[in-house]
């Protein structure tokens, strides 16, 4: 019978030749042995699976999807072994103590669920990245929150969890739920706050991982015209997380805002957390999260009922509410819309008399 190994590490590779063995080694060269290594090639077109099956470790599994998934992996969890989960990508790089330093937490602090690293951005030759880039250097090196603290980060400021630096309790997936089918750009995004919603995290203050930004957008999170659209989908699905939290205390820690809007005989968290996205700045996802939920309320007759009695909020409320925010960006539309109208009318002023002349000698020629 095969011993059960103390971490499962999940690896998803997609065409990274160039990088995979660096990653790979790292995995192999942790203090920390006690692993089984799970390796998912996603359909790479490059050399990528050759040099996977180049490994005989003994704890390596390797895996060959037929077509791309786009990081899909949800499925793989259940079968993983490990009391703990690690996730890496195939051009990434691990500090040789990071897992070690990450199971002593786990095992000295029984209510954390989840530990992460700070992080260290390399570029394509697996250099330091200092100074002014469009990726934030120390997006990812963050304090630490208990989980009420980062919820409410999560909600007005967004991710901010390097995902291949996490180590997760395995229960966690299980009592949270995977990631869920359908998340491309913010799989592991949507999992910390479902996770913040029962665990508490931390972040080790050491940057133990080494996360390579790539040339021209080839990360698969860089700010492509593509990503961003698919990522203002996925973050009206994680807003949608939040209607979880039912008890008033806790949602006042993650959502102080919301006190403005409470009256005291009556508790509706559906009510309150809306308001609180309509009041967040500068974030149509957001504003739409929030209209949608008023709009399920005052469809249903005895939360209608009770939102005009308590919270004087009425259907006319409402339309004001959903005439205010410009969640498709329709004033943009309209200001492109006039700026191409007065261009024409420019254009054509300047056209017009041309073609005035162009007919006048079309006459005199056939005069």
């Amino acid at each position: 019978m095969r011993r059960t190994p103390m971490i499962s590490i999940f690896l998803n590779s997609y065409n990274h030749e160039k990088f995979l063995r660096e990653s790979i080694d790292s995995i192999l060269g942790q203090t920390f042995t006690d692993y089984e290594l799970i390796i998912k090639d996603d359909a790479s077109t490059d050399s990528s699976w050759d040099i996977i099956c180049n490994y005989s470790d003994s704890r390596i599994k390797a895996f060959r999807n037929e077509t791309n998934r786009q990081r899909q992996f949800g499925h793989f969890l259940p079968g993983l072994r490990g009391q703990y989960v690690a996730m890496h990508n195939s051009d990434d790089v691990w500090e040789p103590t990071k897992l070690e330093k990450q199971v002593a937490y786990l095992e000295a602090y029984s209510e954390v669920g989840a530990v992460f690293t700070r992080v260290e951005f390399i570029d394509e030759n697996s250099r330091p990245i200092s100074g002014n880039i469009a990726f934030p250097i120390n997006f990812f090196n963050q304090p630490n929150r208990d989980r009420f603290g980062w919820l409410n980060y999560f909600f007005y400021y967004g991710n901010a969890l390097c995902h291949p630096s996490v180590l997760i309790r395995k229960e966690c997936y299980e009592k949270c739920g995977c990631y869920r089918r359908g998340l491309v750009q913010l799989p592991d995004f949507d999992m910390w706050v479902r996770l913040c919603l029962k665990y508490e995290i931390h972040v080790l203050q050491e940057k133990l991982v080494n996360y390579r930004l790539l040339l021209d957008n080839a990360n698969a999170s860089s700010p492509t015209l593509t990503n961003l659209i698919r990522s203002n989908f996925e973050k009206l699905q994680i807003y949608q997380n939040y209607l979880a939290l039912t008890n008033r205390d806790e949602l006042v820690r993650v959502l102080p805002a919301i006190i403005r809007y409470e009256v005291g005989e009556y508790y509706n968290h559906r009510y309150l957390i809306a308001r609180a996205a309509l009041d967040k700045e500068d974030d149509p996802v957001c504003w739409l999260f929030g209209l949608q939920v008023l709009f399920d309320l005052l469809n249903d007759p005895r939360e209608a009922a009770a939102l005009k009695q308590y919270y004087q909020f009425t259907p006319n409320t409402f339309s004001q509410l959903s005439g205010s925010r410009d969640v498709f960006h329709e004033e943009v539309h309209q200001q492109e819309y006039q700026l191409v109208h007065f261009i024409k009318r420019k254009i054509w002023k300047w056209i017009k008399p041309l073609r005035d002349i162009e007919n006048l000698l079309k006459k005199i020629k056939k005069n």
